[in-house]
């Protein structure tokens, strides 16, 4: 008897794209190969977890420390966890986000401060690194779009500003938000300035990326927005004022999706619900075309005030 990926991942308690991986790999003794899906034997044993897990995290080790402002389930602390920092202070809001990250990380993180409102800057030791992905909704396409004149959410930012004025130590800031930000130059321009005033070089354009760039079958875009403090930057690099996404040497790690890496996860018989129409794909394609030369035009403008 055979069990689909879906039904193993369930058993066993691992995501189903895991299991398919496992599939790959030839991990899982017995298994078929159906065009697309695999098929498991239902006596097969799960194999042994040997992916790479940083111990880096302990005090005596730790390269740098940071802080996980609006830290969701935890996608700054795993990168900054793999590149050998020590998490001192982590906040997010949303309790089922709470939950799942105190598991991700038990071991670093005992407890995750809430609303970063309620949070007092002097109350934090000090890093090295603030990441923040501040919340989005004020920004994105699928909100109002009042940006900073969200009084409830779109003033965040100033709490980042807040706690950067209590920590001149911060050496770097690494921030996350929707590709729409960007297209916005109020936003940005509030954004950077803020930065600059506080000692930051900062990114000269808004740093667009997607997963699908790196070889992982999901464009999602996103915005980053980077900042090093002026006194420790690499001065035979970085010389006027700015960051430049050729300085960051990001060619190496770039990835072209290959289509089989994305069919593999997908269902052969999906409900009709879930298919887009001809008006619908044409409505996507029109508001994509729109959108990318109101970028273009956003950042002549920005071109021209500088």
């Amino acid at each position: 008897m055979y069990l689909s990926t879906k039904e193993i991942a369930q058993r066993w308690g691992i995501s189903e794209t895991r299991v398919s991986i496992l599939c790959k790999q030839g991990r899982i003794t017995g298994v078929i190969r159906h065009g697309n899906h695999w098929q498991i034997p239902d006596n097969a044993n799960k194999p042994d977890d040997m992916r790479k897990r940083s111990n880096k995290h302990s005090e005596s080790t730790a390269r740098f420390r940071f802080i996980d402002l609006f830290a969701g389930i935890g996608g700054f602390h795993q990168a900054m966890r793999y590149l050998g920092g020590e998490c001192v202070m982590a906040a997010e809001i949303n309790q089922d986000c709470v939950l799942t990250y105190k598991l991700n990380f038990k071991t670093v993180e005992k407890d995750v401060r809430g609303d970063v409102n309620e949070i007092k800057p002097e109350t934090i030791g000090p890093f090295d690194v603030l990441c923040a992905g501040f919340p989005c909704q004020p920004f994105s396409k699928a909100g109002t779009q009042q940006g900073f004149q969200d009084k409830k959410r779109g003033n965040l930012f100033y709490k980042i500003m807040d706690i950067l004025d209590c920590h001149p130590e911060v050496k770097f800031v690494i921030l996350e938000n929707v590709r729409n930000l960007a297209d916005k130059t109020e936003n940005w321009d509030i954004i950077t300035s803020e930065l600059m005033k506080r000692n930051f070089y900062i990114t000269e354009d808004p740093i667009i990326l997607s997963p699908s760039d790196f070889g992982i079958p999901q464009i999602r875009e996103r915005v980053y927005i980077l900042g090093i403090r002026k006194d420790i930057r690499n001065q035979t690099i970085l010389t006027n004022g700015y960051i430049h996404i050729n300085d960051l040497g990001l060619d190496r790690f770039y990835k072209k999706c290959k289509m089989g890496d994305a069919w593999s996860i997908l269902e052969d018989n999906a409900d009709d619900s879930y298919l887009v129409t001809n008006e619908q794909e044409e409505m996507i394609n029109a508001w994509d075309e729109f959108r990318i030369c109101m970028y273009y035009l956003a950042r002549l403008k920005m071109k021209k005030k500088y």
